[in-house]
């Protein structure tokens, strides 16, 4: 007698099939995909990928390199400004990596002329000047020793001292600036951003102008120092001027990678540290 197959059989056969198949090819032994072209990203990648070209351009500030890196993934400045937008909409802009990554976006952008909603978002430091006494500590000439032979009367001139930053009225959120000096054989300014509890902030925007030059880097990159760490590797010989891209009042002297002592190779190198004032 001959056997004829159920319909129904034939039915839950291909299911059990395709189920099964689809278990090994997604849980068992999934494909993982090697050398994608970055165009053949999906969009949360390619956001990724504009993140990633975005903390490289606060780094190096290369806007070439980083227009050629855009356009090997078919993205354009006003995708970095919309990118950006989406991550200050959501949780990312409550972390400090995010908002170092969506500052640098915006910066990116607005080389280009491009702007969005990320950059009133995350631009939370709104400069009003107001009034700072400036405090300057005065250095006496000391009179010497009374000896047998008469000498006149000194008298003793206050010399101010010359502070290496501009002392000049602050915005609200004004933030003190301390500049001390080290020898270093690689010459470098090295700055530090932080809170009136003097914890780092990731994500501030600084500003390095030498002559007609000025760039502009990001505290945050390298959080194994501190948070609210950032260099800049300095020529020698050469003048720089730093502040904090959102307090231009923040600006120091001219900084100077000179010699440290005759005949030595070590360079004069400088730590500058900005540190909100309380009550601002």
């Amino acid at each position: 007698m001959r056997r004829t197959l159920s319909p129904v059989g034939i039915i839950i056969g291909l299911v059990i099939g395709i189920v099964g198949a689809l278990v090994y090819a997604w849980q068992i032994d999934p494909q993982i995909l090697t050398n994608v072209n970055p165009a053949q990203l999906a969009r949360d990648g390619k956001r990724n990928y504009a993140i990633a070209i975005s903390l490289g351009w606060a780094r190096d500030g290369d806007v070439v390199k980083a227009a050629n890196r855009l356009n090997d993934v078919g993205l354009t400045w006003t995708d970095v400004a919309t990118f950006a937008c989406e991550l200050a909409k959501g949780p990312e802009a409550g972390t400090n990596g995010g908002l170092t990554a969506i500052r640098s976006m915006v910066a990116l952008a607005e080389t280009q002329g491009q702007r969005g909603c990320a950059s009133d978002l995350v631009n939370i430091f709104t400069p009003t000047l107001a009034p700072t006494e400036i405090v300057i500590i005065p250095t006496a000439t000391h009179v010497p020793p009374s000896s047998k032979t008469p000498t006149p009367t000194l008298d003793v001139t206050p010399t101010p001292e010359q502070p290496l930053f501009t002392a000049t009225p602050l915005p609200i959120g004004a933030f003190s600036v301390d500049v001390k000096t080290f020898c270093a054989a690689e010459p470098v300014i090295e700055v530090l951003v932080q809170n009136v509890a003097g914890d780092g902030l990731a994500g501030m925007a600084i500003t390095v102008q030498q002559d007609q030059l000025r760039e502009t880097f990001f505290t945050g990159l390298k959080p194994e120092r501190d948070p609210g760490y950032a260099d800049y590797n300095l020529t020698p010989d050469l003048s720089y001027v730093v502040s904090l891209r959102d307090f231009p009042n923040t600006r120091t002297k001219a900084l100077s990678a000179t010699p440290c002592n005759a005949g030595s190779p070590d360079r004069v190198s400088f730590r500058v540290t900005y540190r909100r004032l309380p009550n601002s």
